[in-house]
């Protein structure tokens, strides 16, 4: 297993007169005008994008790569990275595309794996609902594969775009050369998968991609995120399970083994609220 670099190299390329692109659909301006505000929990949201979320009153919380406790693990070799050779949605899909973004294309190997993960002990305490989205744009810049596996959060939930053939439902259209965007809420992908009982932290390997076993396939990725929409702040919310095991968190959402001095984030079962220790 492997470190992966999230953004391959920068590649400015011009949209052909004949080139079949709505990137306003996926791009983030167009989500954030459709539902509102919100916590955004960023796996592949770019500079930009983040700041404008954040100065029009939104919360960003980050769990993508930063090289250090949050990783993307390639599994035996099956991925390398890919051609960044078209532009991405981005903030708008117009003047503020993303020429940088993740691109996987599959090696030799007879299958394809991958992680986006957090490590032990950084967990990142998280408000999840029904309504909670997850947002992702995708594409080929090389062969398509025939379909794309997704587990999210722990690997509790698969499903794919396209008919993937490990048993997860087909949740979106397969990869093309023209961006896609996948939008669906947890209540939608709870229905899908028959029965979902997503996590109120976010830790070990979140979202997991799979993309088959044919050499130079690709499938790149931008504008990925969860999203709760409304006031998510933590406040009193009794634990639904006196039983279950405590966990502590700071106010930005890292884990805390020892707790002391100042306001935390208490979460039991599926329930959290803030104590001061």
């Amino acid at each position: 297993m492997k470190k992966f670099t999230l953004f391959a190299g920068m590649a400015l390329v011009a949209l052909g007169a004949s080139a079949q692109f709505t990137m306003e659909d996926g791009s983030v301006k167009a989500f954030a005008e459709k539902y509102g505000k919100g916590t955004y929990y960023s796996i592949g949201l770019s500079e930009y994008s983040v700041e404008q979320l954040q100065k029009a009153g939104n919360t960003v919380v980050e769990i993508g790569p930063n090289d250090a406790d949050r990783n993307v693990w390639v599994w035996d070799a099956t991925f390398e990275g890919g051609a960044t050779s078209i532009p991405a949605p981005g903030w708008d899909g117009e003047e503020n595309m993303d020429f940088e973004y993740a691109s996987y294309t599959v090696t030799n190997v007879g299958w394809s794996g991958l992680g986006y993960n957090i490590a032990d002990g950084s967990d990142v305490a998280a408000k999840f609902t029904d309504d909670t989205r997850f947002h992702l744009c995708y594409a080929t810049t090389a062969t398509a594969p025939a379909a794309v596996g997704l587990k999210l959060l722990a690997e509790t939930a698969l499903f794919g775009l396209g008919n993937f053939p490990d048993n997860g439902p087909s949740v979106a259209p397969a990869p093309t050369e023209d961006w896609q965007t996948l939008d669906i809420s947890f209540g939608d992908i709870s229905k899908s998968v028959g029965g979902w009982t997503y996590p109120q932290t976010i830790a070990g390997n979140y979202m997991v991609v799979l993309a088959g076993g044919v050499t130079g396939t690709n499938i790149s990725l931008d504008n990925a995120f969860f999203f709760t929409p409304g006031d998510t702040a933590i406040e009193g919310v009794e634990a639904d399970d006196a039983n279950a095991p405590v966990e502590y968190f700071n106010l930005q959402g890292v884990k805390v083994a020892n707790p002391e001095g100042g306001l935390f984030i208490k979460v039991q079962g599926n329930k959290a609220t803030k104590v001061v220790l």
